[in-house]
């Protein structure tokens, strides 16, 4: 599943977000550097660059890691089923949520025929 998160930079509630990576186990040194990083990176649309999106202070939407777009594996459609029923609830945790018209599935194994549901709303399939 190829999923795209709607206006992630700037929807994104960080505090959330610096919670969890602290208890995932990330260095402290780490997540304050990050806090410092953006705490005033807003981005601005409508102006765009050849390797993304303009952001505030200089720094472009390219160069950030997991900025709206996650790729997510399941050995089943029944496993990618259970992953997409909890998305929307952890989503909203960090004040986020996903653009079903820009979320693909793409079935490597060639199973029967399935369709995933996200939202009410059936996702598009994708080679």
């Amino acid at each position: 599943m190829f999923l795209d998160f709607v206006a992630a930079f700037d929807s994104v509630t960080r505090g959330n977000l610096w919670r969890i990576m602290a208890e995932d186990g990330m260095l402290v040194e780490f997540v304050e550097l990050l806090k410092a990083y953006y705490e005033h990176c807003k981005s601005i649309k409508g102006y765009s660059s050849f390797d993304g999106v303009v952001m505030g202070l200089g720094i472009n939407e390219s160069d950030l890691d997991y900025a709206d777009d996650i790729d997510a594996f399941a050995a089943d459609p029944a496993t990618a089923q259970a992953m997409l029923n909890e998305l929307p609830h952890f989503s909203q945790l960090l004040g986020m949520k996903i653009n079903t018209a820009k979320t693909k599935v793409m079935d490597l194994n060639a199973q029967a025929d399935y369709q995933l549901i996200l939202y009410r709303q059936e996702l598009e399939k994708t080679r």
